[in-house]
């Protein structure tokens, strides 16, 4: 990585961290761009640069999220059963999504009904990535009802798992285990 973008990629990573920390503290709609550009010692101008929206300074990382969850759900086994492996994928995606800050930033678009509503766009496409994988395991070039039910569900497994692993009040929960957790419990909801 040469100079140059060793440089914009710190810059990023210091607009998003600045800005979930005052997202976190003032909360979302009450700071501005221009907030987290003064706290960043940055103009406004810039930060639209990296972050066309506000919205974008927390969901940046999906896109990137996603293909690594694509990349480890392609790569299981293909004798698993589907949602057997995706259980598997999403066991070594908390890998990937683990660390503190997203815990926080989950916190931060739970607050926010303008955010709660972008994290279910952004859900949607998830659920149908995931779905277009699970087709792909099963030899179609486009996923079907089944395939789309369970994108629906890996992404429920997901969500519940990383809503127990960032606001449980009884100190930190494991994110793997919280997912195996919620796997767990949609196995035995399924089976009832």
């Amino acid at each position: 990585m040469g100079v140059r973008e060793d440089k914009k990629r710190r810059t990023r990573q210091r607009l998003e961290l600045v800005a979930l920390e005052l997202f976190a503290k003032r909360g979302y709609e009450q700071t501005t761009v221009d907030d987290v550009a003064g706290a960043a010692g940055v103009s406004a101008r810039t930060v639209f640069r990296y972050f066309p929206v506000k919205a974008d300074l927390l969901f940046g990382d999906a896109d990137a999220d996603l293909e690594e969850l694509r990349r480890l759900l392609a790569r299981q086994d293909d004798a698993l059963a589907p949602f057997q492996a995706a259980r598997q994928a999403l066991g070594e995606f908390s890998e990937w999504i683990g660390r503190p800050a997203n815990a926080e930033r989950m916190r931060v678009i739970t607050t926010s009904p303008s955010l709660a509503a972008r994290a279910l766009e952004v859900r949607e496409a998830w659920a149908e990535a995931v779905a277009a994988e699970l087709a792909a395991r099963r030899g179609l070039a486009a996923p079907d009802e089944p395939d789309r039910l369970a994108g629906l569900l890996v992404l429920a497994v997901l969500i519940s798992a990383l809503r127990e692993w960032s606001h449980d009040g009884r100190g930190p929960v494991d994110l793997r285990d919280a997912i195996e957790r919620s796997a767990t419990r949609a196995t035995e909801i399924l089976h009832a």
